[in-house]
């Protein structure tokens, strides 16, 4: 299956659906998801690369459709915050909250260039997301041969 993060056009979706995606990330009491990929169980934290956010941070931050739209722009290319701001008709300080709130979900980073912050998206944290939702799609699809009842 293709990640679903690789599609060139954001799909539109509400937060309620957010939640419902996060949710499905969760594999129950005993072993919770605290970032993409990094889950912690009676021994302790395995797999991923680092902490970051936890999946339903991330589904949340690209609920938004702002958020959506500015990862779609940074997908193009690098940008600043002023190219930003002009691209999406934001103001700064709205911009600002959305790039902290996706910074702090780990799917934006920046860097200094001279006088300039860059901003650029975390592929780690997207390929992270995308092997996630893979393998709860796959695990969907083999519910999905067994019968309910």
């Amino acid at each position: 299956m293709a990640c679903l993060l690789a599609q060139t056009a954001p799909v539109p979706c509400s937060p309620a659906r957010a939640d419902r995606a996060a949710a499905a990330l969760v594999d129950g009491p005993t072993r919770t998801v605290h970032s993409v990929g990094v889950t912690t169980t009676a021994d302790g934290p395995t797999g991923g690369t680092r902490e970051a956010a936890s999946a339903s941070t991330v589904l949340a931050a690209l609920a938004e459709p702002r958020r959506a739209a500015i990862v779609s722009l940074l997908e193009q290319r690098h940008r600043s915050q002023k190219g930003l701001s002009q691209a999406l008709g934001l103001s700064q300080p709205l911009l600002s909250h959305h790039l902290r709130v996706l910074r702090e979900a780990g799917l934006v980073r920046s860097t200094v260039c001279g006088r300039i912050t860059v901003y650029l998206l975390n592929a780690t944290t997207l390929r992270s997301l995308c092997h996630r939702l893979e393998a709860v799609t796959d695990h969907a699809e083999a519910l999905e041969k067994v019968k309910p009842c």
